[in-house]
């Protein structure tokens, strides 16, 4: 069982960890590639090579065009994205989902005061923040590694851990993907798995998970 006295930092991914990803927040980042002519973008982020909204992004593209896109491409579906993204959230028809316990598990942990709280996700930093703060929880991080940070969730942490100067070994991650766990164990830190669906945690121990809880309310980290 993971003890918070070894810990400097605790590091977490967004969806599925902190957030449910709704489908408004889905429909906005697909509808972003018609800026550029493309429909009927899939929502099966495991079809994608990588499961990084900006690396998403240039393999649209590129499939589509069946050349590699300029960065000035890649930016105008970020920015369009980023655009109904702050408009919905500011008119509410996109409303962000807190999954039980994250709140409760944050408050917890803020209540030691040498812990850092910190954020590693493939979703652009923009996006995530906003996301965040329109359920009054971006405040509550030390630092975050986003997309623009690495091809995959193993080099976004890396860049965090640098960035930091964090001791690996005492640093916990907490994810929901098998992307997270070898993220996790590329980086030699320690990992709690949140699936609450029987295939989701098989695949999590397939990866090589040691501890998964069911949702983020039953971490022990609140004790």
């Amino acid at each position: 069982m993971i003890d918070i006295e070894d810990l400097d930092w605790v590091v977490f991914d967004i969806n599925g960890v902190l957030l449910d990803l709704t489908q408004p927040e889905i429909a906005v980042y697909l509808n972003a590639f018609k800026t550029c002519g493309i429909d009927h973008v899939s929502d099966d982020w495991n079809s994608y090579k990588t499961r990084n909204d900006i690396e998403i992004i240039r393999e649209v593209l590129t499939q589509h065009f069946r050349q590699a896109p300029s960065e000035a491409d890649i930016a105008t579906v970020i920015q369009a994205y980023l655009l109904a993204l702050d408009e919905g959230l500011h008119n509410r028809s996109i409303v962000p989902k807190v999954i039980p316990g994250a709140r409760e598990t944050i408050a917890a942990l803020k209540k030691h005061d040498e812990l850092k709280l910190g954020l590693a996700s493939a979703n652009i930093e923009r996006a995530a923040r906003l996301r965040l703060a329109a359920v009054d929880m971006e405040q509550a991080f030390d630092a975050g590694g986003f997309a623009e940070l690495g091809v995959n969730k193993s080099q976004i942490l890396a860049a965090l851990i640098d960035a930091y100067k964090i001791s690996p070994n005492r640093l916990l991650f907490i994810g929901d993907h098998p992307s997270d766990v070898a993220a996790a164990h590329e980086n030699g830190v320690e990992f709690l798995g949140i699936a609450e669906q029987p295939e989701l945690q098989a695949k999590l121990r397939l990866a090589g998970a040691q501890e998964i809880i069911s949702s983020v309310a039953q971490s022990k980290l609140c004790a």
